[in-house]
């Protein structure tokens, strides 16, 4: 489902997760994406409910690369520890750099966001 805004995505996920009981997923932009859904994150993981965080990157590279940093904006975006703004209230963040990393680290978060909660936290997943 597309939202309006990062604080609308994780409230849906915050509902959809206390109505369902399932683990939600959302997906943000960059940066500003990820510091907009903060607030949300730190809910989540005061009421320990999982959901997976998937925080957009900018390239990783100036060329040769599909998706290569080929614009102005790529520069402008970029943040040197993005998941610090919700590291304090994840259980578990990764910075994926390279696309065949995908699956087993989305099982690996999906796992850990499922397990009874020891303290409040969620995974969080940059790529």
């Amino acid at each position: 489902m597309i939202c309006p805004h990062e604080n609308a995505a994780i409230g849906m996920a915050h509902g959809y997760y206390l109505g369902t009981g399932k683990v939600q997923a959302v997906m943000v932009h960059t940066n500003v994406g990820l510091a907009n859904a903060a607030c949300g994150v730190i809910n989540l993981a005061n009421s320990n409910i999982p959901v997976l965080i998937f925080g957009g990157r900018t390239p990783i590279s100036e060329h040769s690369h599909f998706g290569c940093r080929n614009t102005p904006i790529g520069y402008g975006q970029e943040m040197r520890d993005q998941a610090a703004l919700i590291r304090e209230s994840v259980k578990w963040d990764f910075e994926l750099r390279l696309a065949d990393q995908i699956g087993e680290h989305v099982d690996r978060a999906w796992a850990i966001a499922s397990l009874p909660a020891e303290r409040a936290g969620l995974p969080e997943l940059t790529a």
